[in-house]
């Protein structure tokens, strides 16, 4: 499990360095201090280099995949981005019971894990 974590760590990046200079109100209301989602965070590398390319951002991951979220939460830790991250062990189907449905769509990031 672990090294599907690692491989997917590449992914983000796609995302941050060709996919978001393309979408400059998104890339703005991040630099601005927008909150983001990320639904099926796996091993927690969006989470992250999202919150490292951001200073201003706070990120919460979910996943329903204990291990990935206990992955994450050490990743966050790691990096130092436990005051504006955190993982849960939640399933999207329970976004309707927390804070997440007060975020502004526009700043949802939402991400789904390939099928194995």
């Amino acid at each position: 499990m672990r090294e599907v974590a690692e491989a997917l760590k590449a992914l983000p990046r796609i995302f941050l360095d060709l996919v978001l200079p393309r979408l400059p109100s998104l890339g703005a209301r991040l630099r601005d201090g927008g909150r983001v989602l990320d639904v099926g965070c796996g091993g927690g590398w969006a989470v992250v280099q999202i919150a490292e390319r951001f200073p201003k951002i706070s990120c919460v991951g979910i996943d329903v995949e204990p291990y990935s979220v206990d992955l994450a939460r050490r990743l966050i830790d790691e990096r130092g981005l436990a005051d504006r991250c955190e993982a849960r062990l939640q399933s999207v189907d329970r976004l309707g019971r927390t804070r997440a449905t007060t975020w502004p769509p526009a700043s949802w990031w939402c991400t789904r894990s390939p099928r194995p």
